[in-house]
């Protein structure tokens, strides 16, 4: 089916988000509250508070509370609720365990959705608590769980769940710090972790470098610009009150693995805008304007579409928390 843009019109039913209203009262689209009503029964609503969405692929939307995860495709109202996670628990009262990342992708190899996740494990000790990153992969078509290889560097990852749509062309992509050692405490350099859904394997490489003054103003986010893999830097200047987002898009991938990016191209720079020196970013739209949180009219923050070429803002007067691109598909569930 031909790819649907649902930016900026329909943006209540179009986008797949929750959004935060001045009682605290958590507002989701009609079409997810119903289809997760009728498969969830056991979850209470208050659940949707801490909702996370781990992207789209294929038209198929991933979403996790704790350690529950569930596969949508509200095209054709298709539910799966996928098997909890199993790690070895030994002690379970001394164990905990946090999700710290996670992303979906598919496999055209086997023509299978997979979800990769980072666990961080605490194991209570007699000296203190031990901590360990898993690892895992759950197959939709042998519907079950495995540990995968880790990576071999110490990462500071998180889920980056603000802007949930790091997939691309087969592969998961995260922005992350790397250390040069398990006992650093700053990072020495910026890099790019992506996982390949076929051979489910981890690889990492350079990302381009920021042109950040001061690191505590700035911020940045891996999404997809048109038809590009691109990281965003957001820069702001706290003294002219305005920020700017420089765009780096991948120019070449390794020919030997097509996932793993080799080369960047500064793309252009957009801004400065004059909104405030904290905005951020939450996706590109289709057409390549920006999805941006500004300041509010009323003091509160709330979302707005920017468009580069005309330097317009269109405040839609609401805060998205979770924003991502849909594309419509008819691709069942059902058949695995």
């Amino acid at each position: 089916m031909e790819a649907r843009s649902v930016f900026p019109e329909d943006v209540l039913e179009a986008i797949l988000s929750r959004l935060t209203l001045e009682n605290d009262i958590i507002y989701l689209t009609s079409d997810l509250i119903r289809d997760f009503s009728q498969h969830c029964t056991d979850k209470p609503m208050k659940l949707f508070n801490f909702l996370f969405c781990g992207g789209v692929v294929n038209g198929v939307v991933l979403f996790r509370w704790a350690e529950y995860y569930w596969l949508w495709n509200p095209a054709i109202r298709e539910f799966k609720s996928i098997p909890q996670p199993r790690p070895d628990r030994a002690q379970p009262d001394k164990l905990k365990e946090y999700t710290t990342f996670f992303g979906m992708g598919f496999d055209q190899n086997c023509n299978d959705f997979k979800i990769i996740r980072s666990v961080k494990s605490m194991i209570e000790e007699d000296d203190g608590w031990e901590e360990k990153h898993i690892y895992e992969i759950y197959s939709l078509r042998a519907n079950s769980w495995k540990r995968v290889e880790s990576p071999s560097y110490r990462l500071g990852l998180s889920m980056n769940s603000r802007v949930p749509d790091g997939y691309f062309n087969g592969a998961y992509y995260w922005p992350t710090e790397v250390y040069d050692s398990e006992t650093a405490s700053n990072p020495c350099r910026f890099g790019i972790l992506s996982f390949n859904f076929s051979t489910e394997v981890f690889k990492l490489v350079d990302a381009p470098p920021p042109t950040w003054k001061v690191r505590s103003e700035s911020e940045w986010c891996i999404d997809k610009y048109k038809d590009f893999l691109a990281v965003i830097f957001t820069r702001g200047n706290f003294e002219d009150k305005v920020c700017s987002f420089d765009i780096w898009v991948v120019n070449k991938f390794d020919d030997d693995d097509p996932t793993v990016p080799l080369s960047w191209q500064n793309l252009f720079t957009i801004g400065p805008i004059p909104c405030g020196h904290n905005l951020l970013f939450r996706a590109f739209a289709w057409d390549g304007d920006m999805l941006l949180v500004v300041p509010g009219t009323t003091g509160r923050s709330e979302c707005a579409f920017y468009n580069p070429t005309t330097c317009s803002l269109k405040r839609l007067g609401m805060l998205l928390t979770n924003c991502l691109r849909y594309v419509e598909s008819l691709f069942p569930l059902s058949k695995f």
